[in-house]
């Protein structure tokens, strides 16, 4: 699975657990509302960093939060890994 990917899904997660609507989320993310459903929804899109940055700040949660790092199976950071936590 591929970091595009595997935000997604998670992204995708966090927002139906928490009754997220997508247009409001793109809004406070800074992104156009037709990107971001592109983001959610094509799965040959790219998730570029200052994307990332805007859900980030707008979900509230760390990079390493919504990727769930700190399971043993996600290929991208180590356990030990400390550089993408919350300052």
């Amino acid at each position: 699975m591929t970091f595009d990917e595997q935000f997604k899904i998670e992204l995708k997660k966090y927002m139906q657990d928490n009754f997220i609507n997508p247009n409001i989320l793109a809004s406070k993310a800074g992104i156009n509302k037709h990107v971001f459903t592109e983001i959610l929804n094509n799965n040959s899109r790219k998730v570029y960093g200052d994307e990332v940055a805007g859900i980030c700040n707008a979900t509230g949660l760390t990079l390493k939060e919504i990727l769930k790092l700190n399971k043993k199976d996600n290929p991208y950071v180590s356990m030990n890994s400390n550089n993408l936590q919350k300052t």
